[in-house]
């Protein structure tokens, strides 16, 4: 479930315009797949948004706005714990 809405909230975000460009789908499964390997039950809003900003850097070589990585840092927590 978590892989599901991590994905979703980040292809929704598009964070470097990949996907509204005509990239496939599956275009950030790299950086979905490093922040899930990253993250644990008690991973909180502020460490998330590290794990997004890092996996990003990591896979793609890309400094993202940490304020975003925070906001959506704070949309995938809410939707997990909603799923639950």
């Amino acid at each position: 479930m978590q892989r599901e809405i991590i994905t979703q909230i980040i292809n929704d975000w598009d964070p470097i315009g990949l996907l509204d460009s005509g990239a496939p789908i599956d275009e950030y499964d790299l950086e979905i797949e490093e922040i899930l390997l990253n993250m644990n039950t008690g991973t909180d809003d502020i460490e998330l948004a590290n794990i997004i900003y890092k996996s990003f850097k990591d896979k793609m070589g890309l400094s993202l706005n940490k304020l975003a990585c925070l906001k959506y840092a704070m949309e995938i927590s809410g939707a997990i714990q909603l799923s639950q």
